[in-house]
């Protein structure tokens, strides 16, 4: 019974946020004064970074197994969550060394029967 005091007391200090996505990622905008936990329903991954309107890095934690959940503080009215999935830039890096890599050696082959 204590337990369901707790739910029904969280339930009526809950605030509705505006949640809009584009191609790269998601905006919420919510109550300047608010503060607490944002908890958005969406599986939690690897690679998610949630940025503040004034460039302030927020963590981005896991919760309630695969929720999403941003500590957020008052004064904070709009927060853009954006994901790249781990290893990106590592395997951007390597394939673009491997494309040259294939161009030097086509190019060394092509001289080597040219001769």
């Amino acid at each position: 019974r204590k337990n369901y005091e707790v739910l029904n007391k969280a339930h009526k200090q809950l605030h509705s946020v505006k949640v809009s996505q584009n191609a790269r990622n998601y905006t919420i905008e919510k109550n300047k004064n608010d503060e607490g936990y944002l908890v958005l329903p969406m599986p939690y991954r690897d690679g998610m970074k949630a940025y503040t309107d004034k460039g302030k890095t927020l963590p981005v934690k896991q919760g309630n197994g695969i929720m999403t959940i941003i500590p957020v503080e008052q004064g904070q009215k709009t927060i853009t969550l954006k994901y790249t999935p781990p290893y990106t830039w590592l395997l951007i890096v390597i394939s673009v060394i491997g494309v040259v890599l294939s161009f030097i050696y086509t190019k060394w082959i092509y001289a080597k029967k040219s001769k």
